[in-house]
């Protein structure tokens, strides 16, 4: 089934058990397979009029508060070897570089922003899923202390390296994990 087609079907689907879309705790969908494309809109589809987002989505976690979004968090998972172990935690980027860009490239990265005050923590690849994906995806996390105007101004400041491409605020400044189990 193409994306077109699934959403048609999922919008009419929501629209007659009786949800806005718009009020969806999950700003996107994504699947694996035509196969659990089907097994899904087969749920949907058998749910009665009055069904809940907790009832679309029966993964959502037992936290969040569906009225309040302060409380739609995850658990925290390090972004790699270069993250922080455990929270709290610094904010994180997302960048592209060159195709045959190395850890040395990184390593040069974190030199020049040290020479601007920004301490990066921690740098690494995203691992290679795509092999046709025309450049390499990496995250930079920077230290714990850093302020939210710290952080978009070196978002800035990446922007202006010519071997570099911001792909994304990862992780911004203030960002709220779900509480361990047992906390």
């Amino acid at each position: 089934m193409d994306t077109a087609s699934f959403v048609e079907r999922f919008r009419h689907e929501l629209r007659r058990i009786g949800l806005d879309e718009e009020s969806s705790p999950y700003g996107v969908l994504a699947s694996g397979s035509e196969e659990v494309v089907g097994e899904f809109l087969a749920h949907v589809s058998a749910l009665p009029v009055g069904a809940t987002w907790r009832d679309v989505y029966p993964d959502i976690p037992k936290h969040w508060d569906l009225a309040d979004e302060e409380t739609w968090t995850s658990p925290y998972r390090p972004l790699g070897s270069f993250d922080y172990p455990t929270v709290p935690c610094g904010p994180a980027v997302l960048i592209r570089l060159p195709l045959g860009s190395t850890d040395s490239d990184l390593s040069q990265l974190a030199a020049e922003a040290a020479v601007e005050n920004w301490i990066v923590y921690g740098s690494g690849f995203v691992p290679i899923e795509n092999p046709e994906f025309p450049d390499r995806l990496a995250y930079v996390v920077l230290h714990v202390a850093t302020t939210e105007l710290q952080y978009y101004a070196f978002a800035e400041w990446l922007e202006k390296h010519d071997a570099v491409n911001l792909a994304g605020c990862t992780r911004p400044v203030g960002t709220k994990f779900a509480p361990e189990p047992g906390t």
